[in-house]
């Protein structure tokens, strides 16, 4: 038995098998179905960014404004329709920081300027007396 042992630990030292988790990946794609988009937006009184990632019906995205906003963060969750230069948007708000709570709610338009980059306008309802209309412009990939 140990010369059987002797003569097999080389051989399997010498022929290992190749072991990874890692999985090479022979092509990269990219998902036409995801849009992605990042915008410069501003108030009358402050600037912000809003990022936003979803699908030709429904995006999920976040609002970041500066600090004459009291560098306020908001989370929405929009639908969309498109019509050919248009794109009308609407759905629910929740601020995440300086007091959470769920808003009343975002709406707004994109107006396509040149392929991708649209000019933005939305206005965002916080309370019953407060809302923020922001415009801007707007990179959708």
């Amino acid at each position: 038995m140990k010369l059987i042992l002797a003569l097999l630990f080389p051989i399997l030292l010498t022929s290992q098998t190749y072991c990874s988790p890692y999985h090479n990946i022979d092509r990269y794609e990219v998902n036409k179905d995801i849009i992605y988009s990042i915008a410069y937006i501003s108030c009358f009184h402050a600037r912000g960014v809003n990022v936003e990632m979803g699908t030709d019906k429904i995006q999920v995205g976040s609002i970041l404004m500066g600090k004459n906003h009291h560098n306020a963060s908001y989370l929405y969750l929009v639908g969309n329709r498109d019509y050919k230069n248009l794109r009308l948007y609407g759905g629910l708000l929740y601020r995440i920081n300086n007091n959470p709570t769920l808003c009343i709610g975002r709406y707004g338009v994109d107006i396509e300027i040149y392929r991708n980059v649209y000019s933005t306008f939305s206005v965002s309802q916080i309370n019953r007396n407060l809302n923020y209309a922001n415009f801007g412009l707007k990179l959708i990939l």
